[in-house]
């Protein structure tokens, strides 16, 4: 799995772009989920519910070889959804009071369920 640009270019906090998400290797003819997350699945306690963005979420068709691309938005500042006390900020940025200031945040791809961690890839992208 990999994301271009992984130095994503946000001008505005808060604020959103774009990255191309390829992946490969995921269950064939399932459905691709592709989020934001703020840790990695192979970090310990790691929940769906409380480190990935729900508003960021992007669903796609899976194909017959378990490989496709998509258009992500990432967004700079808050988690969007304003239920969770995480953000994704370029280094530079002062995150609100009571904010987790994040500076590496992480794409995350997995097929079947959000909830399929066994399946889940990712890889970081920081704000610049």
């Amino acid at each position: 799995m990999s994301i271009q640009p992984s130095v994503v270019s946000v001008v505005t906090n808060p604020g959103f772009g774009f990255v191309k998400v390829y992946w490969n290797n995921q269950t064939a003819n399932q459905l691709v989920y592709v989020d934001v997350c703020a840790r990695p699945t192979s970090s310990p306690g790691f929940s769906t519910g409380l480190d990935c963005a729900p508003l960021s979420e992007v669903n796609v068709n899976g194909t017959a070889d378990g490989r496709g691309v998509v258009d992500l938005a990432v967004f700079r500042g808050p988690e969007p959804s304003g239920d969770l006390k995480w953000g994704c900020f370029a280094p530079g940025d002062v995150a609100p009071a009571g904010i987790l200031k994040l500076t590496t945040c992480y794409v995350r791809v997995t097929t079947g369920s959000l909830a399929n961690s066994a399946g889940a890839r990712e890889a970081p992208f920081t704000l610049g």
